[in-house]
């Protein structure tokens, strides 16, 4: 486990608004998480997100000293420097998440590492710090995130309906519980599961979850590993009959990352050419696996829009693939 540092060269990554709505958050700390090991994750949402965000897991944890830092501007335990990019392995890097958090909400996290005896415990209200002590608790990270934006009461006025900010927390962890079926997720919103995935190493279980048994039964797994060794991509392929009206049904994950990128959209549908009907657009899981150095996640502030820097030589290798599965 890297220790919390302060980032050199901060400020040539790209920086923005990461605390856009309640789904944002959820974002952040469930990556978090998953860069944290854990095996077990559980999301209790309250009000849509707007109450309560708590994010509770089994991951490393946070040590002692670590704690408060680990709220400050432009730390991070995972990268040390900007050239540190080129190598990065984890989902978040900027630390730039749980400041922007505690800065618009009352948060509380409760965090103990296996070296340690004791837990600790911080309360931070827009970014003062009310509370630190050590505490009983178990290995892991508990984060509860309070009254979002009750410090700016404009900001809270811009959000949608209930059943819209739930949409999008909804949408966000179905696309980590696709990504990472090796853990088990429980996703609750005000005392009533929404999801619970337990872990497993076929991807179709996910799948029966979230999209049910006949979807799940028409997808079919690819594992491809290019000869020298330019990419790797492995997933599932729908059946043309489970397509979708809209692009957005499927996911894509670059290196475990969910990303969003119209070029290599247009690569998979063009790999379906001839198989769907006009106006239909393929659903699919797919991860692709590829240097990082090949690929720019520092384009956007939430890391969800990427550039590939060898998309010519990339992308025709991939479509090829593709089409010779479904063929």
């Amino acid at each position: 486990m890297q220790r919390i540092k302060k980032i050199k060269d901060f400020e040539k990554i790209a920086a923005g608004e990461v605390v856009e709505r309640p789904a944002s958050v959820v974002k952040e700390l469930v990556e978090n998480s998953i860069d944290a090991g854990a095996k077990n994750i559980k999301i209790i949402i309250k009000n849509a997100g707007k109450s309560l965000i708590q994010v509770i897991d089994d991951g490393y944890g946070i040590e002692k000293e670590d704690v408060e830092i680990a709220f400050d501007r432009y730390t991070s335990g995972k990268i040390e420097k900007f050239e540190d990019l080129d190598t990065l392995t984890t989902l978040g890097f900027r630390g730039e998440a749980l400041s922007s958090i505690a800065v618009v909400s009352q948060v509380e996290l409760i965090t103990r590492t296996k070296n340690d005896d004791l837990g600790s415990t911080i309360v931070i209200h827009g970014r003062t710090v009310i509370e630190k002590k050590e505490i009983s608790a178990p290995v892991g990270t508990n984060i509860k995130v309070k009254n979002l934006f009750y410090n700016i009461p404009a900001r809270q006025k811009f959000l949608k309906t209930n059943r819209v900010e739930l949409g999008h927390i909804t949408d966000i962890i179905t696309r980590y519980v696709l990504g990472y079926p090796q853990i088990h997720f429980i996703y609750q919103h005000n005392d009533l599961d929404i999801l619970n995935c337990p872990s497993s190493d076929d991807l179709k279980d996910m799948v029966f979850h979230i999209y049910g048994k006949e979807t799940a039964k028409k997808m079919y797994p690819i594992d491809y590993i290019h000869p020298d060794g330019l990419f790797a991509l492995s997933g599932l392929l729908g059946d043309p009959e489970i397509s979708k009206k809209k692009r957005t049904s499927s996911s894509l994950f670059l290196n475990k990352r969910y990303v969003i990128s119209d070029k290599f959209f247009e690569v998979i549908k063009d790999a379906y050419k001839g198989f769907l009907m006009v106006g239909r657009f393929p659903f699919f899981i797919l991860n692709l696996d590829i240097n990082p150095a090949n690929v720019d996640f520092n384009i956007h502030p939430q890391k969800m829009t990427v550039r590939f820097n060898n998309e010519k030589v990339l992308f025709p290798f991939i479509e090829n693939e593709l089409r010779r599965h479904l063929e």
